[in-house]
């Protein structure tokens, strides 16, 4: 499906330099890559340079130190500001590499925060940074992970359309949702609010996650839902590869087109 473009993210590429792991990925066959939140304009236009340089996409930003360490749902103030400070960097990283979206998570449920405390506070502070995203032109993508909160396919899609913005929107992860929910009903569910999709396999009776064709992901049924509700973008690897750096993308490559088909 042409529609669909194959990512990778940088942070599991190996190598010393960006350059490096710029230069594996487009000799790996990539498409583009998704970063981490870059801590200035200097290192935005090195990462923005490299990536045309290579003829690689960057489209898009994960916010790091953002789930447990700096969880927008904290009870201290002053963490959810740092978290608030994290994505605000992220999207002016976004914006200078051209990338679409900055991945988020909504926050944390813990002993300390209560799931309803955990929702009024993500709402509330995501919308304080909707302007600012919509200023640079990037879209807030809303991951599923562990963290008890939002735990359903339902409940996560009456959350995204609680901000009534087009600007919020939903980061779809095949491997983390499996503990706890089917892949193929999330993705039906969540529908056209999904702009970006991350790949990874996990392995339910061992709970680890494993190498793509490897796991439990029932990818056929995915990859229905996906065509389903016109999924067009981005479907990015966030998996190690294996061995020889250049020989473990290329293997991680190919299992994608093995997968879906482009």
């Amino acid at each position: 499906m042409s529609d669909w473009k194959i990512g990778m993210v940088l942070d599991y590429v190996p190598g010393e330099t960006a350059e490096e792991k710029f230069a594996l990925v487009a000799a790996a066959g990539f498409d583009g890559v998704e970063i981490p939140c870059l801590p200035d304009d200097d290192m935005r236009e090195l990462y923005k340079n490299l990536a045309e340089n290579s003829g690689l996409d960057i489209h898009g930003v994960i916010v790091t130190m953002m789930f447990r360490q700096n969880s927008i749902t904290s009870d201290d103030p002053e963490v959810r500001q740092s978290s608030i400070d994290l994505v605000k960097a992220s999207i002016a990283t976004a914006a200078k590499t051209n990338a679409q979206t900055v991945l988020l998570v909504p926050g944390v449920v813990s002993a300390d925060v209560t799931y309803e405390q955990a929702f009024e506070r993500s709402v509330k502070e995501i919308k304080k940074l909707i302007p600012e995203a919509e200023k640079n032109n990037v879209l807030l993508a809303i991951e599923n992970v562990w963290n008890k909160f939002l735990l359903s396919p339902i409940e996560f899609r009456r959350y995204i359309d609680a901000f009534d913005s087009n600007t919020v929107v939903s980061y779809f992860d095949t491997g983390n949702i499996i503990t706890y929910g089917f892949p193929h009903h999330w993705i039906r569910t969540l529908g056209p609010t999904i702009k970006k999709v991350h790949a990874k396999a996990f392995h339910e009776p061992d709970h680890k996650f494993v190498g793509l064709l490897e796991g439990t992901n029932d990818w056929g049924a995915i990859v229905e839902a996906l065509r389903e509700i016109d999924y067009r973008g981005y479907i990015t690897v966030e998996v190690r590869p294996q061995g020889d750096p250049l020989e473990g993308l290329k293997k991680i490559r190919e299992d994608m087109f093995t997968i879906f088909g482009v």
